[in-house]
């Protein structure tokens, strides 16, 4: 039996889920950690520079999103 994975923004963990990395701006001394998390999640689906930038916004609390 053969596993697939969807490669692309596709393949992307829902913001909601709760694998998903994820950023509270009430916890600013996380982003490095979580900027780690969402590229490695991100080359492992293969985004290219430009989708990781449209993603990387959906995975932020909205405080961080209006700024």
């Amino acid at each position: 039996m053969s596993t697939s994975m969807t490669i692309g923004v596709l393949g992307m963990l829902a913001p909601e889920s709760r694998c998903a990395p994820d950023f509270d701006s009430r916890n600013p001394e996380e982003l490095k950690e979580f900027l780690e998390e969402f590229e490695k999640l991100a080359e492992k689906h293969g985004l290219t520079t430009k989708e990781k930038a449209k993603m990387v916004v959906k995975y932020v609390d909205k405080k961080t999103k209006k700024f």
